[in-house]
Parts: C-alpha cells; structure tokens; sequence
C-alpha cells in the first residue's frame, strides 16, 4: 500500500489548473474578466498561432500596484474580497484568486503593469508557478498586459490534446464574442497573428447596443429578435429573444447573464425552453441574449471554478420571473409587429426606384383611390365609367371592404351561407360609402388558393395564410383561456390511482404538497412510501396519471417547479383545437376570409399554429420583384 503524502507546490498547482485553464480560450476568459473588474474602457488581445505560442490581453484599468505584483501571482490572493460577507454580495466576475497563478503554473508568463498615480510601470516573469524574474520598472501605459507564452509547454499531456491553430482560435473568438456582449461599455480588439480579427466599440444607445448585437448574433439574428424589458419581484429581464420562426436546431445561439456574468444555467435554459413551448417547433431550440440584473446576495456563483454555474436561494420564483416574461412578451407578438419591422425595407427599395416609374404610379394611384358611388353592377358591362369601376367589375372578390361589415358577415365560419356575388359586392360597394379604410397587418384577402390558403394584399406585397393553422390558433388559444376561466374543472376518480415513490420523491412531494391540489390533483398518503390519486383534471381522464406524478416530482426536485399538468392540459386542448379547425380543403367566402384575418391580428402567438407551423408569410414587393428579374 503507498503511503499518503504531500503534493509539491508546483504539481498542485498544475492539477489545480486542470480547472481553470482547460484550453487558451479558457485563459482569455480569465484574462478579460479581470481586465473588466480593473475599470477599464480598451481591452485589446493578440493572439498567435491560436494561442499555442502567444496569449496577450492589453487594457486600460486601475493597474496593480508595484507592492502587489508578486503577491498577484500567488494562489488564493485577490483585491475583490477579504470577508464572508463579500462572497455573499460579489458583483466582480473574479473573487478567487486562482486565475493567474493557475495561468503561471502551465505557461511562462509574463505581467506588465502601471496603477493609477504612478510614475512608472512594472514588469514581473514567472514561469512553473515560480518568480522567474524579480520585478523591474518598465514604461508602460496606466492599465495591465499580461503575456502568456508557450501555454501547456510543462505538461506534454495537456499539450498534445490541444486542437489545430484554426480550432482553437475560433475557441478564442467565441469566448471573446460573448463577453463583448457582457459589456457594451467597453471596446474590444481581437488579433490573430498581427492581423485584426473583430473589433466592438463602445455602444451607449440602444441603436448602438443593437449594431453591437447584429455584428457578434448576425444581422439575421436581429431582424428576427424582439427587444424585451420585464421588472418584478426585484428583478430585471431585459436583452432580446428571437421569434419562433428563428430557431436552432443547437443551443449556440443562446447567450445568457446574471449581473453581467456569462452564465450555463440548466434552470434558465429550462424555463426559456418552456416559455417557447406553445410556438417552437418540434426538435428546434430557441435563439436569444438576455441579461438578467438581480440582487448578488440571492444568487451563488461560487459554485464552479470557472464560474460558469450559479445556484438560486429560491430558484422557483427565478424560474417563474423568465418563464412569465418571455412567454408574455412572445404571446403579445402580432401580425402588425412582424409586418412593422419589414416597412424600413420597403421604404428603402422604393427611394431606388426611378422618378419616371414613381411618377407613373403616383398617376395609378390618384385614379386608384378616387371614390366610386352609385355604381350600376353588370358582371357583362365592357365600358366601365373609370378604373376603379373596371377593377370592381371585372374582379369583384378583390375590393377592400371595412372591417365591420366583414365581421358583420362572418357570424359563423362553421355555417356561413356562400353569398352570391352580386349580393356580396353590393354590400361592399354600400360598407365602404359608410365606414373608411381601415389598414391591416395582413391586408385584405383578394383569393382562396385550391381552398387551402388565403391570399390577401397588405402594403408590403402579398400575404399567404395557412387556413387550417391559422383557425388552429385562435381555437386553440380560445379553448385555453376557456379552460383557464373554470379554474381547472375536476374529476373524481371511480377507482383511485395508488403511486409508489422513491425516498426522494417522497421527500419532495412533502415540500410541494400544496403545489398538487393548485395544478388540479387530488393526493392523499396511503402508506410512508405510497400515494393515491383521488381527482384528476377532467381532460387528463385518458393520461398516464402515475407516470406524470413521476415527471412532476422529478421536475420539483431539478427546478423547483413543473409544467407538466398544464403541458398535459394544453396538449390535449391542441389536439381538439385540431380537430375542429378547418379540414382542407373548405370553401371560405371573402368575408369570411377576411374576417379569419382580423380574428388572427389579435389572437396570441398568432404567427405559428400550437405544433410550431407558421399560420402565415409575408411576400413583399422586393421579393416579388426577383421572380420577374425587375430592376435587373
């Protein structure tokens, strides 16, 4: 048997970097974050090789003082706490004191520094955790570099499981992305092998942060994102999260901070993946950047060495605050939001049009819109008394008509008479002499394509709606709010469901006891280890109620809450839903087609149908435009 003895300094040290310093991306991290704690404004890095042979961070910060130095590159020392009750509340991203002695121990490495007020810098070597050479005075600007050579050059084993010079600089431009996202009061310049790679300057307006955004997420990103602010509980969620129809089919694009820290966060992710349920598609993840400002005393982040993982003192209401925030801001997205953001790009592509062509479509139009009364309607006149009397007479189903007289119309999309023309534009022709034009988001339906989709005109171009999605929606989001107002009706089981548990299902559901009879669920204690199910939610009658009990309990023990009842609920409320919207294909009239587009302009999550599908799709001119090769 060996006997038990001490590690020398050196190989600790080198185990305890085993931690900390998993590739040169990991180095950058600790390198910047402390350039963030020291103040400063400029953080410039300079990479070689991918940072086998070179890692350089420049800022601008406080500096360190010559007294301190040495004693910087020592294990366990740092100038960001000195008590118990400074861990509790730590805001630096650092607090430590491992990150540069866990650096010198696999590198040879070198720190130049001048702190505010000096008159001169100082320069320190070490190398295996060792003083190499004592500090030196060395002219340097106020702030601190820091060089780190030849990184793993005393530990082969590490070394040899480093990827290619392009792999681990993509490590690197990945790590340094994502703090620039942390900072948008900070400018960031990345070099690889003297060649700039990425550069952020400062952004201090919102259009500024979101340029910022656009150049590290890509413009894609934020053309599809929505900006989102939501304050309760003490906390505050702001930053932006993509619409459905952005996904992933990875979680690379979901970025999150606490306090300005990059955070992986198994609860986070899990209530931004359920705050997306209702509208994401099957397999797809969601794509977002969200910032989350929240007292330091009520959130743990020395958990994990690199500081990556955090623990909540009450990870339900944090689960609870995300999840109630983005699943509102995604529910109040309608039509006339996502058309909005495509207006600057027809604004745009109409100044390149030439005068002539503008000139000619202003006279189209003056004659357009010139009001048309008491017009005889005669299916077989040739000789209308103007344009827009040839328009309605040649193709009638296309008017514009007024809202009110279209929701007149549709009482009952289920038992709506078919009007005949003539009766259908004379009530028209008689709407629009009363009530003015109303703009809508998805315009006015003009077609019905083989019974299946609607076809309407909007100021952008030309709309496609998916009929049987877009009902699916709204009967889906009626059934829900429905269900929801008779507060969760019950049945009473006949013969009651005995449930076996484990000691630690046990253990929770003593904790959450009260939390089953809110979701609908009935339990009593049948034995120290046995429940049985007395009522159920009357839709869940055909579930699988013991095995949900299980999936219930083990979400309560991993976050602290569940929404396993209410998926159930609403899963069986999606299939009704689809059952009783419309089968294609099925004839619709046009004001009953008109009157379904009104009904999706306000309905929630009205974009995407209850399986993730769009309901809908906006053509607009410049799209149109490339079909035809025009302006080419």
């Amino acid at each position: 048997m060996n006997k038990i003895q001490r590690l020398d300094t050196l190989l600790a040290n080198q185990i305890a970097a085993g931690e900390v310093v998993e590739r040169p991306a990991s180095v950058i991290k600790e390198l910047i974050e402390n350039s963030i704690d020291a103040g400063s404004q400029n953080i410039t890095i300079h990479i070689k090789q991918g940072g086998h042979e070179l890692i350089q961070v420049r800022d601008d910060g406080c500096g360190i003082s010559k007294e301190d130095v040495v004693l910087a590159l020592s294990r366990h020392a740092t100038s960001k706490i000195s008590s118990l009750s400074d861990l509790e509340a730590v805001r630096s991203l650092g607090f430590r004191g491992e990150a540069l002695a866990s650096i010198a121990a696999v590198s040879r490495l070198t720190l130049q520094t001048k702190a505010v007020g000096a008159e001169i810098g100082t320069e320190v070597k070490a190398q295996d955790n060792q003083i190499e050479v004592l500090p030196k005075p060395v002219g340097h600007p106020q702030g601190t570099t820091i060089s780190v050579n030849d990184i793993f050059y005393n530990t082969p084993a590490r070394r040899k499981f480093l990827r290619g010079v392009k792999t681990e600089f993509n490590y690197i431009a990945t790590v340094v992305r994502r703090l620039a996202l942390s900072r948008f009061d900070i400018d960031f310049s990345l070099f690889h092998n003297d060649k700039q790679e990425f550069v952020c300057r400062k952004a201090a307006s919102d259009s500024a942060k979101e340029q910022r955004v656009a150049t590290i997420l890509g413009h894609e990103f934020m053309a599809n994102a929505l900006s989102i602010e939501f304050e309760a509980a003490g906390m505050r969620l702001w930053g932006w999260i993509a619409l459905p129809h952005f996904t992933r089919s990875q979680s690379d694009m979901q970025h999150t901070y606490i306090n300005g820290r990059i955070i992986r966060d198994k609860l986070m992710t899990h209530a931004m993946q359920q705050a997306y349920q209702d509208v994401l598609f099957h397999g797809r993840k969601p794509a977002y950047c969200i910032y989350l400002n929240i007292d330091p005393k009520i959130v743990d982040v020395n958990v994990h060495p690199t500081k990556h993982e955090v623990r909540f003192r009450n990870s339900q209401l944090v689960h609870q605050f995300l999840f109630k925030a983005v699943q509102d801001a995604l529910s109040q997205v309608r039509p006339a939001d996502r058309v909005a953001a495509k207006v600057s790009e027809r604004v745009l592509a109409s100044e390149n049009l030439s005068e002539s062509t503008a000139t000619t479509n202003k006279n189209f139009n003056a004659h357009a819109k010139t009001p048309t009364k008491n017009i005889n309607f005669n299916p077989n006149s040739q000789t209308p008394t103007t344009i827009d009397a040839q328009y309605r007479c040649t193709q009638p189903v296309q008017t514009e008509m007024a809202v009110g007289a279209a929701q007149a119309v549709y009482k009952d999309l289920m038992s709506c008479q078919q009007l005949s023309m003539e009766t259908m534009t004379t009530q028209m022709l008689e709407s629009e002499a009363v009530e003015p034009m109303v703009k809508h988001a998805l315009g006015y339906a003009v077609a019905q394509l083989h019974d299946r989709y609607i076809v309407s005109q909007n100021d952008l171009g030309m709309v496609m709606v998916d009929m049987h999605a877009a009902h699916e929606r709204i009967l889906y989001e009626r059934y829900k709010k429905d269900y929801q107002l008779d507060h969760i009706p019950k049945q009473q089981l006949l013969l009651p469901i005995n449930v076996n548990l484990s000691a630690e299902e046990v253990q929770c559901i003593e904790q959450h006891e009260g939390l089953f009879q809110q979701i609908g669920l009935t339990i009593d204690w049948a034995g120290p280890n046995e429940v049985v199910l007395r009522e159920i939610p009357i839709l869940l009658k055909n579930a699988d109620m013991a095995q949900l009990i299980h999936d219930v309990l083990a979400d309560l023990s991993t976050y602290q809450n569940s929404q396993r009842v209410e998926e159930a609920i609403n899963q069986v409320l999606g299939t009704l839903a689809c059952r009783s919207a419309f089968r294609n294909p099925h004839k619709l009239t046009l004001p009953e087609m008109n009157a379904l587009l009104r009904d999706i302009e306000k309905t929630n999550n009205s974009g995407f149908c209850n399986h993730g599908r769009p309901t809908w799709v906006q053509l607009n001119f410049k799209e149109l435009d490339k079909f035809f090769l025009r302006g080419q």
